[in-house]
């Protein structure tokens, strides 16, 4: 429910979605692609080589409808040769580990 009049407006609107159901494949081909791209760069290779533009907006909308969301990806330390040893020497340890082992 949006609004004053306790209705959808999308209900009032007689046009069609901007980008429908076979429509927003492609923008969910793109960002499954290329998952660091920007809201911008997406809505750009979208529009390239469209007969129909679509602002920002409406991608972000059917994106989030689509279950994408935006989020900051995590920095982790890289690891060196001073780390790669120990690690691996911890994970040749713990190959033979059983299911219980790993509970304990």
């Amino acid at each position: 429910m949006h609004g004053w009049g306790g209705t959808s407006y999308r209900a009032n609107c007689k046009g069609q979605l901007a980008l429908n159901e076979s429509g927003g494949r492609r923008p969910s081909r793109i960002v499954r692609s290329q998952r660091s791209q920007t809201l911008v760069q997406i809505t750009t290779q979208l529009n390239q080589g469209a007969s129909r533009t679509v602002s920002k907006r409406t991608v972000q909308r059917s994106l989030h409808r689509m279950g994408f969301g935006s989020h900051r990806t995590t920095r982790v330390p890289l690891l060196n040769a001073r780390h790669r040893a120990p690690r691996l020497a911890w994970a040749r340890e713990h190959r033979e580990w059983s299911l219980e082992d790993w509970k304990r």
